[in-house]
Order: C-alpha cells, then structure tokens, then sequence
C-alpha cells in the first residue's frame, strides 16, 4: 500500500490529541507536528498578541513548513498522522473574522480528513479536567464557534462525534473507515472554497 496522510481536524477539547498517537500506533506511521519546533517561539509571540491576521499568516507559513516535512516522510514510503492541518488554521482564523488574503502554493493534501466533534457541554467538562487558565485566543474561539464550525463546513471532513464515546470506540472508527482517498461520503463534499486558498484546497 502507498503511504497515507491522515489529519484529525475540530475544536479544542474534540479528542484529536487522544486519539491521535493511537491512530499513527496503528498503522504504524509517523506523528508529526503540524507547528514546527522551530516555529516554538514565532508562535508564543503570535498567541500573545491581539493580530488576527499576523497570527493567522504565521500559523499558515507554519503549515507550509510542515507540508514540506510531511512530503519527506511520504515520498520515504511512511504514513503520516497529525493533529489539525490546514482546515483547523483557515477555520479558527476566518471564523474568528480574518480577512487576510493569502495565495499559497501547493500542499501534501491528506489522503482523509477527519473532524472530529463533541457538544459543548462535554468538550467544556473536559477543558475543566485539563486545568489551566484560557488565554485571549481561546476566549475568542469561543464567542466564534458556531461561525468556526461553518468554516470547517468548507473543507472535505469525515465527521466523528466523540461526545459519548471512549477513545478506543473512536480510533476504531477511524481505522475502519477507507483511509486511502477512495470513499465516497456525502460529508466528504465541500460546501464552497476559499477563493484566496484556492490552490492550497485542491487535491
């Protein structure tokens, strides 16, 4: 079988990072950051700013690096896994009101994405067993949700909800659907495209 890519995309609190792992474990591939480490400090400074679009310009000359990353492993004959790719970046960032136009060049585009979803109320129980204080971005993020999950609408995403259901149940959802771009789902269809990320939506 030639490698695959595969992306978790949703909200924070969703479950891609518990699953995530288990997913790459199994099909034995790699799990590789969509921010790269070296963009650990850029990003610190973008998240502590209130610039919508520099930070959304940032975050997207992050996912370029990481295409570039991504392609290496593919091209070497290893599946790659990762947690939020282009669809999170573009939808957090639109949804949240950016109207930076961007003209990108082409990307390793996943082979099946999937976005995963959880009521609120439950992705809010699991934000508070995670402890911590929200910063000024996940505040915004908040207030935008509804206008964030129409954005995600616009990308091609097997939906999964996690809401009442163990990891497990959820890794051996993914597994068992087709992982090689070759299913058919109607949720797979977007509704419209970003015309200014035109080149980064085709596959």
């Amino acid at each position: 079988m030639k490698p695959l890519f595969i992306a978790l995309e949703g909200l924070s609190c969703s479950g891609k990072t518990t699953v995530v792992g288990e997913v790459a474990d199994a099909l034995g591939a790699g799990h590789l950051p969509t921010i790269p480490d070296e963009y650990s400090v850029l990003r610190r400074c973008f998240d502590q700013v209130d610039e919508l679009d520099a930070r959304f310009l940032c975050y997207l000359s992050a996912i370029c690096r990481a295409s570039r990353d991504i392609g290496r492993q593919l091209d070497a004959g290893r599946s790659v896994v990762v947690e939020s790719y282009l669809a999170r970046t573009v939808a957090f960032h639109r949804g949240m009101g950016s109207s930076a136009m961007v003209y990108l060049p082409e990307l390793r585009q996943p082979d099946v994405s999937f976005h995963l979803t959880c009521a609120p109320a439950e992705r809010h129980r699991r934000e508070l067993g995670r402890g911590g204080s929200r910063h000024f971005w996940d505040e915004l993020a908040a207030k935008h949700e509804a206008d964030i999950l129409c954005e995600y609408r616009r990308f091609p995403l097997h939906q999964i909800d996690t809401t009442a259901r163990v990891p497990r149940d959820v890794v051996d959802e993914i597994l068992r659907h087709p992982l090689d771009g070759s299913c058919a789902c109607e949720d797979t269809k977007p509704v419209a495209g970003h015309q200014d990320l035109l080149s980064a939506l085709s596959r």
